[in-house]
Parts: C-alpha cells; structure tokens; sequence
C-alpha cells in the first residue's frame, strides 16, 4: 500500500503545471511598457510646443485686431485728454508685445500711452524672429495701418522648436496666420 501511494503522489507532482513568470518574460514585458512610455512623452512634448505656438500666434492675432477694432470705433480711453491718433503695437524680439494708445497729437511713440492691461511676453520657447522687431500703428481716423519698416505687407514670424507661424499684416489692416 505504501508503495501505491508513493507512485500516486509522484504523478501529481509530475502533473503540476509551474506558476509565475520568468525572469526573461518579465524584462520582455517591462521594456516595451517602458518603449511605448517613452513614445508618448515624446509625442506630448511636440503636442505642447506646437500648442504654445499656435497659442502665442492667436494672443498677437488678438492684440492686432483688439488695436484695429479700437482705432476704427475711435475708442478714447479715459487718460486720453487730447485728441485720439490711434493704437500702436509695438513687438520686440525680447519677446514681448504691447498695445500703446496714441493721443500726443503726433504720430510717433513719444507720446503714446501704454496701456498696462495690454502688455504681453511669449512663453518660455517661444520666441518672435530676428527681423520681426517693429510697430504697427493703426489710425483713427483714416483706417488700415502703418509700419515702422518699409510698406505692406508686414511680417511677423514667431518660431517654437524649430516650428514657426508668420502672421502677415495688409496695408488695409487684413491679419493672415500661415504656417
């Protein structure tokens, strides 16, 4: 009888199937966890540059139209004692863009108003091209616009990772964003 129940419990070892993994699976498994990981950050990184500056190119496109829309309905702001000339934009390649109010009774920055509300800087890695330095002042009384450089069309290129958007300015005051 002994000798019965050795050969039965025997078998059943032999029939046990081994639980777990091995050690050659489990690297398997966790290096392409860590692959398809790595993929998306990498996408998402990309995802948040080219928002950033298709963000950044919106807020300038706004600033731009915000100044056109005041001068063409002649809206003076209270700290204008003089007559309206119009609004200003002024971008530098710091960085920075900023809405300036003009009412001096001439036409060049000397005697422009900033207005505080309206000073923005691009976010970090963002940034305006060399050449897109100038101001776009935009009249009250006749319409379209004016620039510090040459005639229209003006250009500004604005540039993130190697990506850039060039918002394009008509001498009538049309805005265009192209990639």
């Amino acid at each position: 009888m002994n000798r019965k129940l050795k050969i039965y419990h025997s078998s059943l070892i032999s029939i046990r199937k081994p639980r777990g993994f091995t050690l050659i699976e489990l690297l398997i498994v966790i290096s392409i966890t860590a692959l398809l990981g790595v993929s998306a950050i990498a996408g998402f990184s990309s995802y948040n540059s080219v928002q950033a500056l298709q963000t950044s190119a919106s807020n300038v496109v706004a600033m731009l139209n915000l100044a056109r829309s005041r001068a063409q309905s002649q809206i003076k702001p209270s700290g204008c004692a003089s007559n309206l000339n119009g609004y200003r934009v002024v971008i530098s390649t710091s960085g920075e863009y900023v809405l300036y109010v003009s009412c001096s009774g001439t036409n060049d920055q000397s005697g422009d108003t900033k207005i505080t509300e309206e000073y923005k800087q691009l976010p970090s890695g963002v940034t305006f091209s060399a050449g897109s330095s100038l101001f776009l002042f935009f009249p009250a009384q006749t319409g379209g616009v004016q620039g510090s450089t040459g005639s229209s069309p003006w250009y500004i290129v604005i540039n993130s990772s190697g990506k850039t958007r060039t918002i394009t300015i008509n001498a009538l005051g049309g805005i265009s964003v192209s990639q």
